[in-house]
Parts: structure tokens; C-alpha cells; sequence
């Protein structure tokens, strides 16, 4: 048995998580994996996502190291499927995410920062390690901070252009308002997003900064991922028209 034949560690724990949606198929409590789970190993296998999210990776460090004279080591999360609800559930501070707008069918995408973090930028500033948490005080930005991710997120929108575009695949903007998530279209209970987290220390705290994609650009990504495949692995996919008729034979 090759490695290809076995089932990635990602891809068993997508087949193995509960579905919200999915009903017993007997009185046994067997249940049918639901749509959402072939759509986690699908978005697992598409080559495109997963090159560009190391590059979002690497952008972001390099952000991080020009604005904030430090070195950091961010870790790539597995991409995770989303609905609108639990999105804007999962939602801490409004001023802390930017919208961009791409030039997908008219789509948008946000990054997600804690207040955390845009606390620890101003710390750093200040000569400190970027250590400590936000005061629970603070129910605002300061001007300080709203600067300070002014300065970061204008910093990661060229940065993520620069990664799209080298993968030619889209190209960003901000947007006209400031994101609001009561009329956002990510935010609505039926949509469907892709959320991209990246972890990374700084002090001796651990943050995270998340960006989240329309499933009209995953589609996309989706359509031209047999085209992102090495040709070698591409040769070596089984023929099973091929396959089956040596098999079967001339059997009834």
C-alpha cells in the first residue's frame, strides 16, 4: 500500500467530526456523513489553497518583522469551513477586522484580528515585548491602536495581493465602509466561508490572525485544482474506466 492510498491525518479528522445536520440513519444512532464533511476533505485537497496559504504565512511574518522589528514563526492552521452565524459569533472587536474587496463576482473578504494583538503592537512600539493582555476596560480602539492597525492591515492588504496575484488568482482592495457585521454578506446565517488561521508567538503569548473567504473564491480555487497538480502525481491518478473493465472482463 503506498502513502497515497492512506488517508491524511486532516483527512480522517474531517470524516470523523459530528454533523450538526445529520440525522440517524436507524434506531442504532449510525449516522451518514453529512455534505459538510466531503467538502472538508475537498477543500483539504486543493493544492492552490494550500500553497497560498504558506504564502499568506510567510507575509505575514515578514509584516510583522518590518513594522514590529521582531521575529516571529507563524503556523499555517488547517482551513475550516464556516457558516454566517458561528462567524459572527466568533467575533470579539469590529474596529480590529478590515474588509477587502475582491475582484471575484463582486465578493469580499475579511482579516480578523484579536484586540489582543493590536494591544501587543503598541506595547512593542513602546519597547515593550508584546506581553499582556487588553484591558476589558477599553471598549474602543485607541487612537494609538487604531493607527497601529491602520499602518498592519494596509501592510497585509499589498501583502496578500502580492500572494494572489503570484498564484494568479484574484486582486484586493479595502472597501468603501467599515465592516459592519450585522450587513456584512460573510455575517448572513446562510452563507458559507472559509476561515484561515495563523498562530504565532509573541512574548510569551500566543496570537492568532484569521482570514476568511468567500466560498465563491474556494469554488474557484476548486475548479482549477486538478491544473495545480505536478504532472507526475497527475500520471499516476488511477484509470478507473481502464481499471474496472480488465476486472470485470467479459462477465454478465
Amino acid at each position: 500500500m503506498t502513502d497515497e492510498e492512506v488517508l491524511t491525518e486532516e483527512e480522517s479528522e474531517a470524516l470523523l467530526e459530528r454533523s450538526d445536520s445529520a440525522e440517524p440513519a436507524d434506531a442504532t444512532g449510525v449516522q451518514e456523513p453529512g455534505e459538510e464533511f466531503w467538502e472538508q476533505v475537498s477543500l483539504d485537497r486543493i493544492p492552490a489553497l494550500e500553497t497560498i496559504n504558506e504564502g499568506l504565512a510567510e507575509a505575514l511574518a515578514a509584516v510583522w518583522g518590518q513594522l514590529f522589528r521582531g521575529t516571529v514563526v507563524v503556523s499555517p492552521q488547517v482551513p475550516r469551513h464556516i457558516d454566517g452565524r458561528r462567524l459572527l459569533g466568533s467575533i470579539e472587536f469590529e474596529e480590529s477586522i478590515r474588509s477587502f474587496d475582491l475582484s471575484v463576482d463582486a465578493e469580499q473578504c475579511l482579516m480578523i484580528v484579536q484586540p489582543d494583538t493590536v494591544s501587543a503592537m503598541v506595547d512593542i512600539c513602546f519597547g515593550g515585548a508584546g506581553s499582556g493582555k487588553r484591558s476589558e476596560r477599553l471598549a474602543a480602539l485607541t487612537e494609538m491602536e487604531r493607527r497601529l492597525f491602520g499602518r498592519f492591515a494596509d501592510a497585509m492588504r499589498d501583502a496578500l495581493n502580492d500572494v494572489w496575484t503570484r498564484n494568479g488568482t484574484v486582486s484586493l482592495r479595502d472597501s468603501d465602509d467599515p465592516f459592519d457585521g450585522s450587513t456584512h454578506s460573510l455575517c448572513e446565517t446562510s452563507a458559507r466561508s472559509v476561515v484561515c488561521r495563523f498562530l504565532f508567538d509573541v512574548g510569551q503569548e500566543q496570537h492568532h490572525i484569521e482570514f476568511v473567504w468567500p466560498r465563491a473564491l474556494i469554488d474557484s480555487l476548486k475548479r482549477k485544482a486538478p491544473k495545480s497538480l505536478p504532472a507526475s502525481q497527475a500520471a499516476g491518478e488511477p484509470k478507473w474506466g481502464q481499471g474496472l473493465g480488465e476486472v470485470v472482463g467479459g462477465a454478465r
